[in-house]
């Protein structure tokens, strides 16, 4: 009975992390195979692959660090990014959608198929007239299987409705934002 107890919590457990995993960590997309140049990490010399990572909730930026991620290909090598940027995405309201440069893999025979947060990496508190997590956690831990191929092409991930007029056009009532 107590074997059957002890099983029934471990499976209990690790759904609910995964869950809280694939809740939080999004997706991720092997946007581009070798086409960045490295001089957007400075490091000249050679092109780079690039990985937009999507989060759930905005994140700090001066807890974001390349050395917070890990990719995994699919031959089980795995990869640290040489910078981690949030740009350009990077505004109030934004920071969801971390791009990784460096080399992940390669897109025919080596694909990426996994991402994780494998140091402290936090989101942010709510911000106003913003639909976010109120309270500050920390993504360490986290991690995507659902590594979109370089030719399936990104898709959207997030969409909220943005409180207050922030239409500079004055041609609508309302605002979206979309990820």
């Amino acid at each position: 009975m107590r074997r059957k107890i002890l099983i029934s919590v471990i499976i209990i457990l690790t759904f609910v992390l995964n869950a809280k995993s694939q809740d939080t960590l999004v997706s991720a997309f092997f946007g581009l195979d070798n086409g960045l140049p490295s001089l957007l990490c400075n490091q000249p010399g050679s092109l780079l692959d690039g990985m937009p990572v999507n989060f759930k909730f905005p994140l700090d930026a001066s807890s974001l660090s390349e050395t917070d991620f890990e990719v995994l290909d699919s031959l089980g090598n795995i990869h640290i990014p040489m910078c981690a940027v949030l740009a350009p995405a990077n505004e109030n309201g934004e920071n969801r959608t971390v791009l990784l440069l460096g080399e992940f893999g390669t897109a025919v025979t080596n694909p990426p198929v996994e991402v994780r947060v494998v140091d402290d990496l936090f989101t942010i508190g709510t911000l106003l007239g913003e639909s976010t997590c109120s309270e500050i956690i920390n993504l360490n831990g986290t991690y995507t299987t659902n590594v979109v191929p370089l030719g399936d092409g990104p898709s959207l991930f997030f969409a909220q409705r943005i409180d207050g007029n922030l239409n500079e056009c004055n041609s609508g009532t309302q605002t979206i934002q979309v990820a």
